[in-house]
């Protein structure tokens, strides 16, 4: 009887942007599907290709024998993980032909009929596949592939050519990440050896509404009780020291994060997290509240500021105003909490004042408080966002096949992209400038 699964991460970059934080995120997404498939019996396999060469994958498959093998999974966003996934595909597709080729992720549930056509292809998960991938799963098994149209979110083209596209669940299941089985990755290559921080998700979501985001608006979190809990199960079982939340924005619920930091001092918990927020909800947190997230051990929170500029931030429709952020600076000026401030350039609309505010609000911030490090992204199209349709107006024509779609490098920390809207932006001045506010700043991890 076939029993085991594949699930492939492909690489993000050509250039491994991976590098710059010294140790990749474990790949929650496979994680998450690997916890289902195990549980229902299935032996799983992840291949992580950020950790774990061509070369070196391509080998162990060779150990694998055709009847044992259900199906191999690809999760992938955007960009260059396409790439790698459809050289993946191939390889599974010579090696073990009557194999099915499963895809998943935000690429494939925002085109899920062109990716599904594609000739590496045979199913797509449109949304999240985590409540109904055991149950495809035992169908593929037990050859029962007629009954796979019942399967909600499941994408493919049928034998005589027709297109079969079940509604996608849009809620994720949070307890996919309650015990996710860490033993199926080498931990010592993405734990770093002074933070020892795992990556976790207790809420996803978002209550914003920016252009450029496609997280949406459903939200869901763990309880704090139940989030405590969980740390202290990696805590104890892996030695982990500290976590990453993956949360797109974990500070949405100010109860939830005050009862949380509260649980974690009454149990005394000496651990050291980290996590991203925003300005329209950390805004709603007075200096009290800030202080007991830093007692509480979080040592720094990544914000999504984007811009000093009003126009853009309208564009971007964060929610904010520039005066927003020097007030959240002001009030934790006394409080050792750091803050790493992302800025986004190269928009739509955007000119040297627009860049100008957002230098000047930088310096301003940093002059305020001590622990803050500003990042940059320079703004690259991802599809299905409102932000992508004022692309558009300017002549921007996204890909038209898979292929070119993995063209796309979304890696944009220090890359001066020339788009029809960027035209005559990346004078000098602007780039000299950019050098002198950013310089070779390390990421904080």
């Amino acid at each position: 009887m076939k029993h085991k699964i594949i699930l492939f991460f492909p690489t993000i970059t050509d250039t491994d942007i991976e590098a710059q934080y010294e140790y990749p995120w474990m790949p929650l997404s496979v994680l998450a599907l690997a916890k289902r498939l195990i549980d229902d019996g299935y032996s799983v396999r992840i291949i992580d290709e950020r950790v774990e060469d061509e070369s070196i994958w391509k080998e162990q498959l060779k150990t694998i024998r055709p009847d044992e093998l259900v199906f191999a999974g690809v999760s992938c966003m955007t960009g260059r993980q396409i790439h790698y996934g459809l050289k993946f595909s191939a390889a599974i597709r010579q090696l073990f032909p009557q194999t099915k080729i499963v895809w998943g992720g935000y690429h494939p549930t925002i085109f899920s009929k062109e990716v599904a056509v594609h000739p590496f292809v045979d199913y797509v998960f449109a949304g999240h596949a985590e409540k109904n991938i055991a149950r495809f799963a035992r169908m593929l098994s037990e050859e029962k592939e007629e009954e796979l149209e019942g399967i909600l979110g499941l994408c493919f083209v049928k034998a005589d050519g027709s297109f079969v596209s079940k509604p996608r669940i849009k809620e994720i299941d949070l307890s996919v990440f309650l015990s996710m089985p860490l033993e199926l990755l080498d931990i010592s290559k993405y734990l770093h050896p002074d933070t020892q921080r795992m990556p976790f998700i207790s809420s996803v979501g978002c209550v914003n509404r920016c252009s450029f985001c496609y997280q949406g608006s459903y939200y869901c979190s763990m309880s704090p009780h139940e989030l405590v809990d969980r740390l202290l199960h990696y805590m104890d079982r892996y030695g982990v020291k500290g976590f990453r939340f993956f949360d797109p924005n974990f500070f949405v619920s100010r109860k939830r994060v005050i009862d949380f930091c509260s649980e974690v001092l009454k149990r005394k918990l000496k651990i050291d997290w980290i996590a991203f927020g925003d300005l329209v909800v950390l805004r709603k947190y007075s200096k009290e509240d800030m202080k007991l997230v830093y007692e509480a051990g979080c040592s720094s929170i990544s914000i999504g500021v984007e811009s000093g500029s009003p126009k853009l931030l309208e564009l971007l429709a964060k929610g904010h105003k520039p005066d927003d952020l020097l007030e959240f600076m002001e009030r934790t000026m006394d409080i050792p909490l750091h803050l790493t401030l992302y800025y986004m350039f190269g928009l739509p609309y955007e000119d040297i004042e627009d860049f100008n505010m957002t230098v000047a609000q930088i310096r301003k911030a940093v002059s305020i408080k001590k622990e803050v490090t500003p990042g940059s992204f320079f703004y690259a199209p991802i599809p299905a966002v409102k932000l992508q349709e004022v692309c558009k107006s300017y002549g921007y024509q996204e890909p038209d096949s898979l292929e070119d779609w993995g063209r796309i490098d979304l890696a944009t920390h220090d890359d001066f992209r020339e788009y029809p809207w960027t035209k005559g932006l990346y004078t000098e001045y602007y780039r000299r400038t950019f050098k002198e506010v950013f310089g070779e700043n390390e990421r904080h991890t």
